[in-house]
């Protein structure tokens, strides 16, 4: 064994075997562990360096959109959102408000449609606390409820012009039926890619807990995508949250029947 000496007295050697085969027990348990520790995080890094380059490959295609391409390909989207029976029927609703700069589907139309006063649709959109990685869905009524948030998109304000403060769909009394989410990139499956800041999924998990703490139905998680963000496979780590449709201009990805 390498460790055993051919004059050491045979007493001493079965009073030192136990703690021999003590020590390599312990060492071997530990190198296992050691290694299972180094394989996950193995895995973490390789999704983290693959949702990195996917984030750059999408990026790189939406760059390479023309603005008639995404105004055109966004009002396809949102024409199937606004005609889908989920959104008719439709209540209350959370939605993202469209970022230029980000290049994301333009949800302008559906906003507008819903401050019409012939629809009678509660609308809630996000407002990102960055000190806190937290986003929450505020109600608003009119753009001019909108102010530029911290990361310059378009964000409710804290208060009403009455001075009451906004309701908090995370805080309300009555679930969203439907919540309609931002991304970079989606697969079929409802698999999303975030941009990286993780606001969506934490707030997502909110949503989900408060549903789950009242026993309401969960609301119909919706993604609006352009063709060029849809891939394959995304790269998924456990806390990432999945959709449940993802609209594009030409489909209603129903992504629960490609599990």
């Amino acid at each position: 064994m390498g460790w055993f000496h051919p004059e050491l007295p045979l007493h001493l050697f079965h009073r030192m075997f136990p703690l021999v085969v003590f020590w390599h027990h312990h060492h071997r348990r530990r190198a296992i562990s050691m290694s299972t520790a180094g394989v996950a995080r193995g895995l973490r890094i390789a999704t983290e360096m693959n949702k990195s380059a996917v984030r750059k490959m999408v990026r790189d295609r939406l760059r390479a959109m023309s603005a008639d391409a995404l105004s055109d390909s966004s009002a396809k989207v949102c024409k199937n959102l606004l005609q889908s029976s989920s959104f008719v029927e439709s209540k209350s609703l959370g939605i993202y408000v469209f970022c230029e700069r980000l290049r994301e589907v333009d949800t302008w139309s559906v906003l507008d449609y819903c401050f019409r006063s012939d629809v009678e649709k509660h609308c809630f959109v996000p407002k990102i606390d960055p000190s806190k990685g937290t986003a929450a869905l505020l109600e608003i009524s009119s753009k001019h409820d909108l102010e530029e948030g911290a990361k310059g998109i378009l964000e409710p304000s804290d208060w009403k012009p009455s001075g009451a403060p906004r309701k908090n769909a995370l805080d309300n009394d009555a679930p969203l039926d439907i919540l309609v989410v931002p991304g970079l990139a989606f697969d079929r499956a409802g698999n999303r890619l975030g941009r990286g800041g993780g606001y969506y999924d934490r707030l997502l998990q909110g949503v989900l807990q408060k549903c789950k703490e009242k026993q309401w139905p969960k609301p119909l998680l919706v993604a609006l995508a352009f063709e060029e963000q849809m891939l394959e496979e995304i790269p998924m780590d456990s806390h990432d949250m999945p959709v449940d449709v993802v609209v594009t201009p030409t489909q209603w990805i129903d992504c629960q029947m490609n599990y």
